[in-house]
Order: C-alpha cells, then structure tokens, then sequence
C-alpha cells in the first residue's frame, strides 16, 4: 500500500491547476496539420516525432519500455483513445497535464495506464473522480489494501458484485461524452470492470504478482501511487502535517495533547484531514518509537471521528486514509515484540468498535501479502479481549447495537466465532432487542437479504443466517412480532418474506428427509433382492424386488428403478426357465409386462446401465426370454421366434462381445439345444 499518496479528488476542479499549466511549455506542432492523431502520438514518413514519444524521451525513458509502451498503446490509442482528440486544444489541454503530473511518477507507474487515467483527469473529471472515491468498484480484491478499504461485501465476488459494477459503469457513462469510448477504455485499465461485462478468467489470483510486478493501476497495492502528488487547492501544507508530527513527538503517550487535538479540528473543519493522513509518512523516517507511539494511539483513540455522518469508517475517505496510515506505522516503525501490546492496546481501548472487529478479523486470516502484522499478533488473546468488551458494553450495558453500529451484521457475525459458545450468547442478545422492539428483526433479516431486478425477485442467504441465528427461534419471534403496530410497509414484507420462504424451506427440508428414508430403505430392499438373486434363491429375489419397487417417493437421480425392474425381469425369466407348465407361463408373462421386445429390453438395459455393461449377460437374458416365448407359441410363431434366439445366441457366444464367458456360452447352448428337439 502506498503510505506516502496525497490523494486528490477534486483536480479537475482545481483552478491552481489551470495556473501550473499556463505556466508550462509545451512544443506542439503548426495548426493545420492533416491529423491530430500525427501531432499526438503517430510518426510518419517524415520522421515527425510526435508529442508523447518526445515527452517520454525526454524524461529519459528507457528506450526498452518506450517499445514495449507503444505496443500495447497503439491499438489503444488507434481504435478508441483517438476519438477523444478532434482539435487541437484536446491535444494540448491533455499534454499539459500530462508534463505536470507524469515527470514524478515516470518510475513508479505502468505507462499505458498512466496515459489513458490522465485522459480520464483531463476530459472526465467525475470519472475520475468516482475512480478514486470508489476504488471497489474498479479493483480485484487482492490483500491488505482491499481488505482494509473495500466495503465488506466487496471483499469476495460472485455474479451479484459483477452485476453492481456493470451497472455503475452503465450509469457513469450514460452521464459522459462518448460513453461508448469511456466504457472501452474503463474496461481496458480495469479487468474488474470487463468482468462485469463479459464473462472472462483475466486478472485471476495467479496474475497479482505479475500485475504487481508490472505495477499496474488494477492492483490496490499499486493503485493509489497513481494519485501521488496532485495538488488540490485544499491540500493539507507539509508545514501543517510537520507541526502535527512534531506535536506528537513532544507529547507523552496518554493523550495527543491539545496541540494535536487542534490540528485535527483544523484538518477536519478545513477537510483537509486525508491529506493531513495520507503526507504524515513522508515523515516516517524521522519518527521516533516515542512518537510513533503517541500517532497510533491518537489514530485508533480518533477513529471514530473520522468520518462523515451516517457513513461507517470503511466507507469514508478520510477514515480510509487514516486506517491506512495507522497500519503503515505498526507494520514499519514498530519491533515485533511490540505489535502484539499495540494491538492489544488498540482492540481494548479504541472506541471504533468496528475497527477492533476489523483488526481482530485481519489477524485471524493471516494474510501476509503486505503487513506483518498478522504474524505478530495472537487472535485468540485478541478475540478474547474483544469479546469482553462487547460484552460488557452491548450485552451487560444494554446497549442497542443496532442503534449504534452502523455495520452491525458483519460485527455481529464476527462476534459469535470468538469462543465457542458465542452464538449462543449473542442469539440470546439479539432476540432479547427483538423483544424489546419488534422492527429490529427487519434489520437482522436485511442483512442477509438480496433484492434482485431480475425474475429471481428477493432472496435470503440462508447458508448465511443460518451459520449466525437459530433460524427456528427468529422465525418464533417473526411470528409474534408479525402483527405488531411498529412495523411499517417495507419492515412487514421483509418479516412475511422470511416467514414464507422459511415455510418452504422448512417444508421442502421435510420433503427431504422422507425421500432420503425412503431412498435408503429402497437401497437396503435392492441390495437384498440382488444378494438373494446371486445366491440363486429367485423366489425370496422376486419378493424383496416386489417391495423395493413398492417404495416411492423418492428422488431416483441415477435410474435405480429401472435398474431394479431389469433384475426383476431376469429374476422371472430365472424362475420360468426352471418351471413347467402354466407357472412357466405366469413367469414369463411377468417378465413381457416388463420388457416384451427388443426395443424394450434394449431400453430397460440402457437405462438401468446408461455408461454401459457387460453386453454378454443382456444376450444371454434375451435368449432365455426367446426360448420362453418359443416354448408357448403356436407353430406358425415357432420359425419368427427362432430367429430373434439365434440373433442374441450369436451375440452372446461371441468372443468379440464384451463380458462373454464360458459360462454365459454354455447356458445359451443348452437353451439351443432344447430348441432344435
């Protein structure tokens, strides 16, 4: 992350801006030239050496990473950047920026993104602003910088996320000259963004190190260097941030003092509190442990303030700047032996809750791409702690945290993992503020609710609840609380939503544990059938086969009851072969009522065996049918008979069918036998 970015979102709006850029010299061609496209960026045949490539020559460019830059900026530029450069003020007004801000960043920025952001600052300042403001939208998730900034919802992606970028990508450009560009060009620099257009597998985790490596706009580690060093007009002055190091520097560590406590007034009266977080490491170097100290505790003793009203602190700027700052300072300037006390100090005693849940639950997930501070600290020394304090001030202090925490389900849902039996405890406070006012169920339910423009309508994340709440006990509660006077429109359909999906669910979860009895009861009937059939005791077979197929209501996903009636028709064919008589007969018309010809033995047999069989064992099953049916015909039927026999006979004793044995020739050979007679 870069500690030392002074981030500025308002450039564009700046008027010092319009100055520095009178003041700079800027070589262009004559008017008149038959293309801006050849003044900007393309040579030609009179080895005119265009705006940009002289200005990265000038700054001393590797001429190396001058190709490489043209190559991938070319089609670029060519197929979508040019039409933003009809005259030749374009041209000028954006060489311009680019001479001010690109000299202090040619180092530390990948080119072609550098080039087309600048396009963004000089002809869509709201787009580049909302770039900045929110960096969720545009950036993959990818170590402490996102886990620290992004919105906890941002923190993992599926469809929904994809589906919220798309859209405010479409309403952002919607508002601009030539969308269709802007969109282009947004899905150029951000892979994040082209996600939420396309379905594609670019910028996957394996890609961070290079994109970090290449240092790319896309990764967040990387992302705020390419906002280093604009200069707003209501830029914090390094003379300011120097007076507030030093005032830290002269103070003890109990308090910031009331030289500090005046900066910060200032800082935030003026709205210069970001830029006050994000020039202080500039410092850094000459920080003392002393005065490291007393910042950090003054930065998590304050977090609280740092943000806007009804804005939670991950969601703010100066919060974000702040959060960024205190966590530089504990990775870089303190010893390892003393993170673990100041993180300790830090969940104990700051009055951000949320920045102690946040602390607690960035310690538990050992994410080593950027801090140390996962290693060093104790999760369970630190949880334990934490779980105190919410304890004492939500639980035994009667605190309504709903009233008090703006992102109260992601606090809640951190708070029950801290020991064993917290989501007992923490159920029992919730329900308890349930009791106490009804429209609080409609707050515990939308947090873990979707609401879904498309058919699917609104969803609840059960999986979600469930591993939080006592799902039964919330619906108790949703019930008396249904008819309640406090609820209004929007609560009351969330609470009747919950009920009747929870209804269904409970119905379908019912529905589920009969068919699985009844599926495992049919699986214990067949096995049955299928051990009685091998040890040749038919009779007791055909039974345990007759109630296996009794049993239904069941999810036959793999077609074992077709695979039950093909051993049932063999069971009865095994029977006739070994009676006489009208029972032979009996037999064998069971067996027809199965399957009675060759178009419905082959489909019993495929669908019972849909990756296939031993075909040998099927042909010797049909010649036993065939002999059957050859015994019980007339005279004039005997000859057709015959010749279905001797087509399976010949597949059967064939070596190339699969599964034949001497066994299976043996059989189909007696039953030949008996035909000739």
């Amino acid at each position: 992350m870069e500690g030392t970015a002074i981030l500025n979102t308002d450039r564009p709006e700046d008027t010092s801006f319009v100055g520095e850029i009178d003041q700079t010299r800027i070589s262009l061609p004559p008017e008149g030239m038959e293309s801006m496209d050849r003044d900007l960026y393309f040579s030609d045949k009179d080895d005119y050496v265009p705006s940009i490539a002289r200005l990265l020559r000038k700054l001393e460019i590797d001429e190396k990473r001058i190709e490489a830059f043209e190559k991938i900026f070319t089609p670029i530029y060519a197929s979508q950047l040019s039409k933003l450069f009809p005259t030749l003020d374009c041209v000028n007004l954006y060489l311009r920026g680019l001479n001010q801000s690109l000299p202090s960043l040619k180092e530390e920025v990948y080119l072609p993104d550098f080039l087309i952001l600048e396009t963004f600052r000089t002809f869509y300042p709201n787009v580049y602003k909302d770039v900045f403001v929110y960096p969720w939208m545009y950036l993959p998730a990818w170590g402490e910088a996102a886990f620290f900034s992004f919105p906890y919802e941002f923190t993992t992606r599926d469809d929904r996320t994809y589906l919220l970028i798309k859209e405010h990508i479409e309403m952002l450009c919607d508002n601009e000259e030539n969308p269709e560009v802007l969109c282009q060009l947004l899905q150029v620099v951000f892979f994040e963004v082209r996600k939420g257009f396309f379905k594609t597998n670019i910028g996957d985790d394996a890609s961070e190190r290079e994109y970090l490596r290449q240092k790319r706009l896309s990764h967040p580690d990387i992302f705020w260097k390419y906002f280093t060093l604009s200069v707003p007009a209501r830029e914090a002055p390094e003379q300011v941030v120097e007076s507030f190091i030093n005032s830290c520097r002269r103070l003890g560590q109990d308090e910031c003092g009331e030289d500090g406590d005046s900066h910060l007034s200032g800082g935030r009266n003026r709205k210069q509190l970001s830029e006050l977080w994000q020039k202080s490491p500039m410092f850094m170097p000459r920080m003392t442990r002393e005065t490291t100290v007393v910042l950090i505790e003054c930065l998590y003793q304050n977090m609280h303030l740092f943000r806007r009203e009804g804005a939670d602190i991950f969601h703010d700027p100066e919060s974000l700047a702040a959060i960024r700052l205190l966590f530089d300072l504990i990775d870089n300037k303190l010893h390892s032996d003393e993170m673990e006390v100041v993180l300790s100090d830090l969940v104990q005693k700051t009055p951000s809750f949320e920045l102690a849940v946040r602390v607690v639950d960035n310690v538990r997930s050992r994410m080593r791409d950027l801090f140390n501070i996962p290693r060093q600290g104790n999760f369970y020394a630190l949880s334990s702690q934490l779980d105190e304090r919410l304890t004492a001030h939500f639980i035994e202090g009667r605190r309504n945290i709903f009233n008090e925490e703006k992102n109260y389900g992601y606090m809640l849902a951190q708070w029950v993992t801290y020991k064993p039996q917290n989501n007992l405890k923490v159920n029992a406070y919730v329900f308890e503020l349930v009791k106490e006012d009804p429209t609080a169920i409609e707050k515990v339910l939308g947090v873990y609710t979707n609401h879904h423009e498309d058919k699917t309508g609104i969803r609840i994340r059960w999986e979600d609840l469930a591993k939080i709440y006592d799902v039964h006990k919330l619906y108790e509660l949703a019930s008396q609380c249904l008819d309640s006077s406090y609820f209004n429109r929007d609560e009351r359909t969330a609470v009747e939503l919950f009920m009747s999906q929870f209804e269904a669910r409970t119905e379908a979860a019912a529905l589920e544990m009969t068919q699985q009895a009844n599926k495992q009861k049919f699986m214990h009937a067949s096995s049955q059938g299928i051990q009685l059939f091998r040890g040749g005791q038919y009779e007791l077979a055909l039974e345990e086969f007759n109630r296996t197929l009794d049993i239904t209501d069941w999810n036959d996903e793999v077609h074992l009851v077709r695979f039950v009636q093909l051993q049932k028709w063999h069971t009865l064919l095994e029977l006739g072969l070994k009676s006489e008589g009208e029972v032979r007969t009996q037999f064998h018309s069971g067996a027809q009522r199965i399957a009675s010809d060759d178009g419905e033995i082959r489909d019993l047999f495929n669908a019972a065996f849909p990756k296939g069989a031993a075909h040998a064992v099927q042909e010797l099953y049909c010649c036993i049918f065939y002999y059957l049916q050859w015994e019980a015909a007339s005279a004039v039927e005997k000859r057709s008979v015959k010749k279905d026999f001797d087509a399976h006979f010949s597949l059967a004793t064939a070596k190339r069918t699969f599964g034949r044995t001497e066994e299976i020739t043996k059989r189909c050979s007696e039953l030949l036998v008996l035909l000739r007679q």
